[in-house]
């Protein structure tokens, strides 16, 4: 987004929050692997799931945007997330090598449903997706390769810190936007 649409268009990201008492332990370690990874990326947002993506939506309809995607969400229901271990993958983006580490979300047909629920609400959608991939990131999008690596050896060597999974119910669905370096709620909305 070029700087003369920051000022009229607003970016969401759509995503969910653990309960506070497993986002206090994920907000943890994301912050542990911002320290000894040098990436801080991750650390501008809270330890959530992204269910689908984004949406850009200009300012002047952001009532009206968010006033209909809380009645698209009314009819929505929990879904069981569990984290089925942890992700240390390598990807292209712009031709460079990036890489990433965070816990990979089982992918059910209920979660899947739900995402495909939610891309159906798709006014000033940021682009379609191809592909869902659910995960909750440790750390990513800056970490070097170095740092990867380090990160890699010392999460594998804490399995008491890191090598446990996690189970919640959903129960939120969430609009994010970006308030100076961090993404904060602009509307939560509570599914049944």
């Amino acid at each position: 987004m070029s700087d003369q649409n920051a000022d009229t268009i607003t970016r969401f990201i759509i995503i969910t929050v653990p309960p506070p008492s497993i986002s206090g332990k994920l907000q943890k370690l994301i912050a542990e692997c911002s320290i000894l990874g040098d990436s801080r990326e991750a650390s501008s947002y809270p330890p959530h799931i992204t269910l689908r993506t984004g949406a850009l939506v200009p300012n002047e309809e952001i009532r009206a945007f968010a006033e209909g995607f809380e009645r698209h969400c009314a009819g929505l229901h929990r879904v069981k997330i569990t984290t089925d271990g942890i992700q240390f993958e390598t990807y292209l983006k712009d031709g460079i090598k990036k890489y990433f580490i965070g816990y990979h979300i089982a992918k059910t047909k209920r979660l899947f449903d739900l995402h495909l629920e939610l891309m159906a609400y798709d006014p000033f959608i940021k682009k379609r997706q191809n592909e869902f991939n659910p995960h909750l990131s440790l750390a990513y999008h800056d970490l070097e390769e170095e740092s990867f690596i380090r990160l890699k050896d010392y999460i594998t060597a804490n399995p008491d810190a890191y090598g446990h999974d996690y189970s919640w119910e959903l129960d939120n669905v969430s609009l994010y936007a970006k308030k100076g370096e961090k993404w904060e709620p602009f509307c939560v909305y509570q599914i049944r």
